[in-house]
């Protein structure tokens, strides 16, 4: 790796090289050297067997950006022929002004790192919230929160469709809950309120230095980052908007004592608005409480942090801190995005490239990450008295609140749906939620246009969220599912979100193309209207190969499948 910082050791890399192994100097680093075999044994301790999924882990003093410890991978020293990406340091990929030109697919930067990064997941959603914060957003905000939504025109004028985790849809719920539990179509709504710049030139100012594109599909994830990073940026969240640039060497001399090289690097004190870094970490403290990150991440101390996982579980994050320590964990595979799931059977590729491997667990950034994360943070930190987060002078209220309704929590407000929120001076809710007795029961609006379900509700004293879903059953705009049901009884002032039918998407049957000439079946479900992918590809029997030579011998999907028209259709045809 390269750093045109030390160009004033030697004129050339080579003799650079020469006078690091034989010249005699001392070079100062902040690595500790407890803390780094810490790290080693965390990551080992987890990632046990050599099919595993690779592993990396940074460690950062947050008030100084000392590196104090970091796992690029699994040997340095293994032979190429056992591990072609043994010298490939995974903590910093794509880092930029320490390499020679790197292609990365649409972003070509010059001295960047060995590598591309990886996907950040939603252990980006942090920058997304931070921003908002300082530009007035509540934790208390209320969101729709369906398992899908689209944009018509947020992707360059093209529509994208963001869906939560498994699909999962919420209702309304708290811009506070979609962070602890990681809600996706809550923060691409919060996005496209700030805007992707903000979001971008937030992260920027916290610390991500590899390039990143201010798009709607960022506060996802969708850039690519590395460890190094990662932990750099959430440090600045652990000093409440400070940020120190991490630093590994602090100085190097040579055999007779000159300085040939010191740091000078200088925090920036104005990253970020100090009361919107400690809402911020109010918010990510109870990811490890009560959220994706709590089945491993709790360590008996404050601390906070985000799970991150990418799209089809090719990368695995988890970044957390307390006031002393910032860490990061990346776990995936260094020679590209590829799949960690338990069975690759839904997961191929046309060209034959490898897009999956099995995994002894589904990987995702609430898993190994956040264990790894964990078993090094009580470790390194077992002789550090543990701290709260301290807090920023200027005004902050921190509340009981119930999530339902966002007025403060009271006696009768079930315990799962009380959260502790934390407000700037003046924004906290003031009144207590109404007694059982005031309750309300909710009408029955199926199968009233919209217009008027609306007006019913609202004048009930209901807040109205409408979410779509295609039918061909009932005439556009009609509401066709409602929750909370009717009849159940709810603190006025509630959310009842309706489901109203939109324009139906138009269904077609598969037809069996086997045993047809692969050119033949090619031309059938073009003139059915669907997308056809032929695979040149022989069946595993070779006799029936032989047999079968130029025809279909497997189709995706299988015959009788009801798609959406024009959908794709994958055909597997024995050589000629």
């Amino acid at each position: 790796t390269y750093d045109p910082r030390f160009e004033k050791l030697a004129k050339t890399w080579r003799a650079r090289q020469q006078l690091l192994f034989n010249g005699g100097l001392r070079i100062y680093t902040t690595v500790d050297l407890d803390e780094q075999e810490a790290a080693e044994q965390a990551v080992a301790s987890v990632l046990t067997l050599p099919t595993d999924p690779y592993g990396s882990l940074v460690s950062i003093e947050p008030q100084t950006g000392h590196v104090k410890a970091m796992v690029g991978g699994r040997d340095f020293f293994a032979r190429k022929k056992v591990d072609q990406q043994a010298k490939l340091n995974l903590a910093i990929q794509g880092e930029p002004d320490l390499g020679r030109v790197q292609d990365c697919g649409a972003i070509k930067v010059e001295e960047r790192a060995p590598g591309c990064g990886r996907q950040a997941g939603s252990a980006f959603k942090p920058f997304a919230l931070a921003a908002a914060i300082e530009r007035g957003h509540l934790l208390s905000e209320s969101f729709k929160a369906p398992a899908c939504i689209t944009f018509p025109t947020a992707d360059n004028g093209a529509p994208w469709s963001p869906c939560n985790y498994e699909e999962a849809p919420y209702g309304n719920m708290s811009l506070l809950d979609a962070t602890v539990f990681s809600v996706n179509v809550v923060y691409a709504q919060l996005a496209l309120e700030i805007g992707p710049e903000a979001v971008v030139e937030t992260a920027e100012a916290m610390g991500i230095r590899t390039p990143l594109s201010p798009v709607a599909s960022a506060v996802l994830g969708t850039n690519t980052v590395n460890p190094l990073g990662m932990a750099s940026a959430y440090g600045t969240l652990a000093t409440n908007g400070t940020h120190h640039p991490p630093v590994a060497i602090t100085k190097i001399t040579d055999s007779s004592g000159k300085i040939l090289y010191e740091d000078r690097s200088q925090p920036d004190p104005d990253a970020l608005d100090p009361q919107a870094a400690y809402i911020t970490t109010s918010a990510l403290t109870q990811v490890l409480s009560r959220g994706t990150g709590s089945a491993y991440g709790q360590i008996g101390r404050p601390a906070a942090g985000k799970t991150g996982t990418a799209q089809d579980y090719h990368d695995a994050w988890f970044v957390g801190y307390t006031p002393d320590r910032v860490a990061s964990v990346w776990i995936g595979y260094p020679s590209g995005p590829i799949s960690m799931v338990p069975s690759c059977e839904i997961y191929r590729n046309a060209v034959g490239q490898e897009v999956c491997r099995n995994t002894r667990i589904q990987v995702s950034g609430g898993t190994w990450p956040t264990l790894i994360w964990a078993n090094f943070m009580q470790r390194a930190l077992a002789d550090t008295p543990a701290d709260s987060f301290p807090v920023p002078g200027g005004g902050l209220v921190t509340v009981e609140v119930d999530t339902r309704t966002d007025c403060l929590a009271g006696d009768f407000t079930p315990p799962d749906k009380i959260a502790t929120v934390t407000f700037p001076s003046g924004s906290a809710p003031t009144e207590t939620c109404p007694l059982p007795g005031d309750s309300l029961s909710v009408p029955d609006v199926l199968r009233f246009p919209i217009e008027e379900a609306a007006r019913i509700l609202q004048d009930q004293g209901f807040a109205v969220s409408q979410a779509e879903e295609p039918t061909f059953t009932y005439p556009p705009g009609t509401v066709i599912d409602q929750s909370p049901e009717p009849g159940v009884e709810v603190l006025p002032g509630s959310t009842v979100t309706v489901v109203v039918s939109a324009p139906g998407v138009e269904k077609s049957v598969v037809p069996s193309v086997l045993g047809l000439p692969g050119k033949e079946a090619e031309a059938q479900l073009r003139a059915d209207d669907f997308a056809v992918r032929a695979i040149q590809e022989a069946e595993s029997d070779p006799s029936d190969a032989k047999k079968h030579r130029g025809l279909v011998w497997k189709q995706e999907p299988a015959s009788g499948t009801e798609v959406k028209r024009g959908s794709l259709v994958t055909i597997w045809v024995n050589p000629s």
